[in-house]
């Protein structure tokens, strides 16, 4: 990668700050924040691997099982961030509630990132009060709780502009604090992450 290229992934994936015009004016965004600190980036490359592995195998659940190596694999490069660890966690609890009798019964999706939850507060208690962990785990319960309700709107469009919405009132107090400003583009922006 160059080397502006490589500072601003450093900077999405684990933190690494720095003073490039780019870095700048994510951070002045608060897009920086956003896509840095829930771990919307790390599911999504995710969502990229998990589908050139559905094309590449022969069956779902083979490309499940390598799915699943993958996530091992990327679990420690997680750990500095509580958005990543949170994707990770609900992969892996997903891959267990789907293809093996670990849980009594199917788990449901709130049920999954509650498990992931408690795990991350178990081993740093402390993790609660990161920007990080109530952005990523407020987004994900909202769409769980709120995800059925979608569900009925008919209109594709509207969907994503009640979707859009969501988002953008848990993203925008968080992000004021972060910064102490709004950015008026902000909202335009990252409706990439909706």
């Amino acid at each position: 990668f160059s080397e502006e290229t490589s500072s601003l992934l450093r900077s999405l994936l684990f933190s690494n700050q720095d003073d490039s015009e780019t870095i700048s004016a994510l951070r002045e965004m608060n897009l920086l924040f956003l896509w840095s600190s829930s771990g919307l980036l790390a599911g999504r490359i995710l969502d990229g691997i998990q589908a050139i592995l559905r094309k590449a195998c022969d069956t779902d659940k083979k490309a499940d099982s390598w799915f699943l190596v993958v996530l091992v694999c990327f679990l420690p490069l997680g750990l500095r961030k509580v958005g990543v660890t949170r994707v990770l966690l609900v992969r892996v609890f997903r891959y267990l509630n789907n293809h093996t009798k670990l849980f009594p019964r199917k788990l449901i999706s709130i049920e999954i990132l509650c498990l992931s939850g408690l795990i991350i507060l178990l081993v740093s208690p402390y993790q609660v009060f990161q920007k990080g962990f109530l952005l990523g785990f407020g987004i994900s319960l909202a769409f769980s709780l709120f995800g059925k309700v979608f569900e009925r709107i008919e209109n594709k469009k509207a969907r994503r502009i009640a979707s859009f919405g969501l988002v953008q009132a848990i993203v925008l107090p968080l992000a004021m604090n972060e910064t102490g400003r709004l950015h008026l583009l902000t909202p335009v922006f990252s409706v990439l992450t909706a």
